[in-house]
């Protein structure tokens, strides 16, 4: 169960980091990278 949750929350992680570069809203960025 852990490896599930682990690899979906990967998952929402990269989509969303996809979607900020894709945008490329700094400010976004850099609320993901304190996020992380």
């Amino acid at each position: 169960m852990i490896s599930v949750l682990a690899n979906s929350l990967l998952l929402i992680i990269l989509l969303c980091l996809i979607s900020f570069f894709s945008t490329g809203q700094v400010e976004d960025s850099e609320i993901t990278s304190r996020a992380v």
